[in-house]
């Protein structure tokens, strides 16, 4: 576990020390070699790095810790692949908010708002494709056929039909029928 740990946080960890002595280096020697408008853009080039460097570690953290270790051991078959895919998400989202925040003092009570009202609207606009976002996680959690397995299906028309389930995601199941 602990080689897993450290190949999943070296790059992240090294890119944090990277950027974080480039911006150390950079605030030290002032605006000695730019004009003072370039320095200050580097600088925050810099702190933005710094910051989506952490957010790739806290991802990569995630996934190894969370994901791969404690879900896979629970259920013993591997993670959804949209629930990983939404925690990367949010936790871009939470980088972003960070760096509006910390980099650019922007309030989080702004940014917060913001988002909230978009999400609102959003909602309004993508109501199905969220019912059929959850409809796929119900099936992905409730699991009630697997690969392999053969099932009994209605298409558009009424007709029924029998396939085997070659697929399952959050949002399709692929049947092979002989038809």
């Amino acid at each position: 576990m602990g080689k897993k740990i450290f190949q999943a946080a070296f790059l992240p960890v090294l890119a944090i020390a990277f950027f974080s002595a480039t911006l150390f280096i950079s605030n030290a020697s002032g605006d000695l070699f730019f004009p003072l408008w370039l320095h200050q853009g580097i600088l925050v080039f810099l702190e933005i790095l710094v910051w989506f460097s952490g957010g790739w570690l806290f991802n990569r953290m995630i996934s190894l810790l969370f994901w791969d270790t404690l879900i896979k051991n629970i259920s013993s078959a591997p993670p959804p692949l949209l629930l990983v895919q939404l925690s990367g998400i949010a936790v871009l989202i939470l980088t972003l908010s960070c760096i509006a925040h910390f980099v650019f003092d922007e309030p989080l009570t702004t940014i917060i708002a913001a988002a909230g009202g978009l999400g609102f609207v959003l909602g309004f606009a993508i109501q199905g494709l969220i019912l059929d976002l959850f409809s796929g996680l119900a099936i992905q959690m409730d699991r009630p056929f697997k690969v392999g397995d053969f099932i009994n299906c209605h298409n558009r028309f009424g007709e029924t039909f029998i396939g085997r389930v070659e697929e399952t995601s959050w949002r399709t199941t692929r049947l092979w029928t002989t038809e």
